[in-house]
């Protein structure tokens, strides 16, 4: 379950990206940088218009969106483009997909050098792909970036900010503790998909903590500085942190840990009783 950090002011609605100054070498040809490919798993609700202008308004040049019509059947028309990007729409006519399932067909969709997911009730500002780009493009090793995130109200205008989540120091041992992370906050390299690392499709909750927990064991997580992931409460998922289905998320959190306990390893288990004691 995603866990509340701190409660600092954020940013407001989001906006138009800011006027830039004179573009450098680099910076004035998409295709001298690396590809970013979004995927969203799209169950037809109206709050993917709202997901997708959040894509189209990013201030970084060069990303595809991948749709995945995860509800099945035929999918409204969205055309071929998610503003000044490449959109595709996938599984058009196809079955139901469940959380996983939907989350792997998309990124085996993807042909980005880096690749995140949206869901089609959340949001991000225009600055957010740019500044996981930058951060991860400083590093030579393969690198998991994350931004902090905010959760918000669809329905309550005195609930605009709820809560941040903005651990700056997530790790595989604390993870195994409970996701911090939510989904539209990370982006990482395509690459680790090689290593093996997909959406586990016995879980339909919790499907990214266990994605996350994965990635976190074969390479290191950065944090970016950035409040730029909006997570709205109360979505489809039944495990929302702030209005949970207690039987819901007691269930998804039993399959985790169930998995992991099998998994861990003795040096493992030492490093995340260290990262318990430490909070004490």
């Amino acid at each position: 379950m995603l866990e509340g950090i701190s409660d600092k002011d954020l940013t407001g609605p989001l906006q138009e990206p800011p006027a830039q100054g004179p573009k450098t070498e680099s910076e004035g040809c998409s295709d001298e940088l690396p590809l970013v490919s979004i995927v969203v798993r799209s169950m037809g609700r109206l709050t993917l218009d709202e997901a997708l202008e959040s894509l189209a308004l990013q201030a970084y040049p060069n990303i595809e969106v991948v749709v995945v019509n995860a509800r099945g059947g035929e999918h409204r028309t969205l055309g071929d483009r998610c503003g000044r990007f490449q959109l595709r729409l996938v599984n058009q006519d196809g079955p139901p997909l469940p959380r996983s399932k939907a989350a792997n067909l998309g990124l085996s969709e993807c042909k980005g050098h880096y690749l995140g997911l949206l869901d089609d009730d959340d949001a991000i500002t225009p600055d957010h792909i740019k500044g996981l780009v930058d951060a991860l493009q400083d590093e030579a090793d393969e690198i998991v970036g994350y931004s902090a995130a905010r959760s918000s109200s669809r329905t309550d205008a005195d609930c605009d900010h709820i809560k941040n989540f903005s651990d700056p120091n997530v790790t595989f041992s604390k993870l195994v503790l409970g996701n911090v992370l939510p989904i539209h906050s990370v982006l990482f390299p395509s690459s680790l998909l090689k290593r093996g690392i997909c959406f586990d499709e016995n879980f339909d909750c919790y499907e990214d903590w266990d994605f996350w927990l994965q990635m976190a064991r074969v390479a290191p997580l950065k944090f970016v500085n950035q409040v730029t992931a909006i997570y709205y409460v109360g979505g489809g998922s039944g495990v929302s942190p702030m209005q949970p289905d207690e039987q819901t998320v007691l269930e998804a959190r039993n399959a985790v840990f169930a998995k992991w306990v099998r998994l861990l390893t003795p040096e493992e288990m030492r490093a995340i009783a260290d990262s318990y004691h430490q909070t004490l």
